[in-house]
């Protein structure tokens, strides 16, 4: 019977220990809802149908004014009834234009504002420049930090475009308040934001437009969450040659030959190092990179510079150090990510314009083949020993016709480098305006600029070569 007993309590106190906790947690719920707010939390039970990923909203509480801007605007910038919007779920062409206007379900707006943009939104609704003194302004805001400009190399004012009779102001701000006015805003990787403040902050028709230049194996959120995945940017702005406006960090030009087509030229003349390695970060890669290059150096000799390095090339005085690389026969141009087209300035500067045979890896090989001049480097992942690698480098360094057969492409082309100033130059700047007037201009109807799913784009655009791990391993 005492056993009884207390097994009798014990559960009796189970019992009001959980109603206890239920009545906490359902204050805690209630109170969260009161005073005029809707309370999203991370183990919600909102999940997204559209997306296989899914991340949970971050936590958060929206007052009801927040929610009703951002569902207004989103409602103004997307037509549910677009014949060029193709619906992933059949319930979506059941959406009432009751259902379309309410507020309070938020639930329910909250799932299928995400797949709403799978071509691009339509910008309907006109909004007409500012003009001033007879001409067009045009307000682009570089969403980053003040500090930058001097590294890109436009500074704030107002610039103009001959051709176009029309103006336009460049500011750098990362607060969510200098979005208020401004026609387009350049969202640059990097730069820290929350999506819904960003989106509340957004007035309608404003063009947002994807900066990177970093792989996206570094990208830092710059794709947006699963709820603004489809309604964030209107344009890319990346080093893919599909983006909207492709900005790589080098090209060749065919049919401007940098040296006379008869010149004999030795390129291995002056020569007396074997090869150079430049690198400031040691640590971040997709690969053990720096581990590759110190196994390398116990077979020939790698000169290596840098932070990552132990002899000193200063960046600052770009001549003395292209001076210092020159004397160089091969140069090791190995990005930090293995992703499609990612080829940085360590092939395009580093390499060819101190006439150096680059020893390449980054991007799969046939992005090279297809953007570097023909015939013009050694790609890494070719070699899955280092004894291969080692043989073959001897060879060519030990044949100066051999060697020389890797310029013949200057005899047919020339390098152009594309850098910040390139990129933001008033010729630049004026194609973006250019752009901008054109949709502004253009009927409702009109198929606007499509966007590209940024997951299989952007994200899922990175792999790896097993040669590079087998170099590294054996």
């Amino acid at each position: 019977m005492v056993r009884l007993s207390h097994a009798r309590t014990i559960i009796y106190f189970i019992i009001l220990t959980a109603t206890v906790v239920l009545f906490v947690i359902s204050f805690s719920f209630t109170y969260r809802r009161s005073k005029d707010k809707y309370y999203i939390s991370n183990d919600g039970d909102i999940p997204s149908r559209y997306s296989i990923n899914f991340r949970w909203l971050p936590e958060r509480s929206f007052k009801q004014h927040e929610i009703i801007k951002i569902l207004n605007s989103t409602s103004s910038k997307y037509r549910l009834k677009s014949k060029h919007i193709h619906h992933h779920d059949s319930d979506l062409q059941n959406i009432t234009h009751k259902e379309e206007s309410s507020i309070l379900d938020t639930e329910s707006r909250l799932q299928y504002v995400a797949p709403l943009n799978l071509t691009h939104f339509i910008l309907n609704d006109t909004v007409n420049p500012v003009y001033r003194s007879g001409r067009c302004l045009i307000r682009i805001l570089m969403y980053m930090k003040r500090k930058m400009m001097n590294r890109i190399g436009k500074h704030e004012g107002t610039y103009h475009c001959p051709e176009l009779n029309c103006d336009y102001e460049i500011s750098y701000s990362t607060t969510y308040e200098s979005l208020a006015n401004k026609h387009i805003v350049i969202l640059f990787l990097r730069t820290k934001w929350e999506w819904a403040d960003l989106h509340a902050a957004r007035p309608p028709n404003q063009i947002w437009v994807m900066y990177a230049r970093e792989s996206p194996s570094y990208d830092h959120c710059i794709v947006p969450e699963d709820q603004w995945y489809n309604t964030s940017y209107n344009w890319t702005m990346t080093y893919h040659e599909d983006a909207h406006f492709p900005v790589p960090y080098g090209r060749y030009i065919p049919g401007v030959p940098t040296v006379p087509t008869t010149g004999n030229r030795n390129w291995a003349e002056g020569k007396d190092r074997f090869a150079a390695w430049m690198a400031s970060n040691c640590k971040i890669a997709t690969y053990h990179r720096q581990q590759l290059i110190q196994k390398l150096a116990n077979r020939f000799q790698i000169d290596t510079y840098g932070h990552c390095g132990t002899q000193s090339c200063p960046k600052e005085d770009f001549e003395t150090c292209n001076r210092i690389l020159s004397r160089h026969k091969f140069y090791f141009s190995l990005e930090n990510a293995e992703c499609n087209q990612y080829i940085t300035e360590k092939l395009w500067r580093n390499a060819y314009m101190n006439d150096i045979v680059p020893i390449v890896y980054g991007a799969p090989k046939r992005d090279y083949e297809r953007f570097a001049p023909p015939n013009s480097f050694i790609y890494l992942g070719d070699f899955s020993s280092c004894r291969t690698l080692t043989n073959y480098l001897n060879e060519i360094n030990s044949n100066d016709s051999l060697y020389n057969s890797f310029f013949e492409w200057k005899k047919k082309g020339s390098i152009e480098l594309i850098n910040f100033q390139t990129i933001f130059s008033d010729p630049s700047v004026c194609k973006l305006v250019a752009k901008y007037l054109k949709v502004r201009q253009k009927d409702p109807s009109d198929v606007p600029d499509t966007m590209p799913d940024l997951n299989k784009w952007w994200t899922e655009t990175c792999q790896f070569n097993k040669n590079i791990r087998s170099l590294i391993r054996n």
